[in-house]
C-alpha cells in the first residue's frame, strides 16, 4: 500500500470535489426530523436526552425537531410519572405512517447507490462501517 498516493487522492477529493463528497454524506445519512422519526420507529420511545446523545444534537435543536414533529401530529409527548420535567416521546399512528414513507424513500436512494457501485459495494460498505466504528469509538479524530 502506498499511503502517500492514497493521502494525495483524498486531499484532491477534499479540495476539488467537496460538493460531491457532501452530497454522498447527505444521501447516506438520515438526520433531522426524518432521522428522529425513523429512530423512534425502531426504539418505540425515547426521551429528549436520548435523542440528543444518539444524534449528537444540541438540546435546542432537539426541542425544535420534537416541537415540529408534534405540531404535525407525528409524535406525542407524555410526562414521566417519576420526573415531571421529562417527557416520554412516542410515535403516533401518523408518525408510524410517515416513518414508513421516509424509510421507503431512503431505501430507494440507497438501492440506486448500491447498484451504481456494483461489485465495489461490499468493499465500500465494509470501509464505511469501519470508519463509522472508529469515529463513534473516538479511536481517531481523523486529525493529528
Amino acid at each position: 500500500m502506498n499511503t502517500e498516493n492514497y493521502v494525495e487522492k483524498l486531499n484532491r477529493l477534499s479540495i476539488f470535489r467537496p460538493r460531491g463528497m457532501t452530497r454522498i454524506g447527505a444521501m447516506l445519512v438520515c438526520g433531522g426530523e426524518d432521522g428522529v422519526l425513523l429512530w423512534l420507529e425502531h426504539c418505540r420511545e425515547a426521551y429528549a436526552r436520548e435523542i440528543i446523545d444518539h444524534f449528537g444534537l444540541t438540546a435546542g435543536r432537539v426541542a425544535n425537531i420534537t416541537r415540529r414533529l408534534e405540531e404535525r401530529g407525528y409524535i406525542r409527548r407524555e410526562s414521566d410519572a417519576e420526573d415531571q420535567r421529562r417527557a416520554r416521546i412516542t410515535l403516533t399512528s401518523e408518525g408510524h405512517e410517515r416513518a414508513a414513507v421516509i424509510y421507503g424513500e431512503m431505501n430507494r436512494r440507497h438501492r440506486a447507490f448500491v447498484e451504481q457501485l456494483g461489485e465495489e459495494a461490499p468493499c465500500f460498505l465494509q470501509t464505511l462501517d469501519r470508519l463509522t466504528d472508529l469515529a463513534e469509538k473516538g479511536e481517531t479524530s481523523f486529525r493529528e
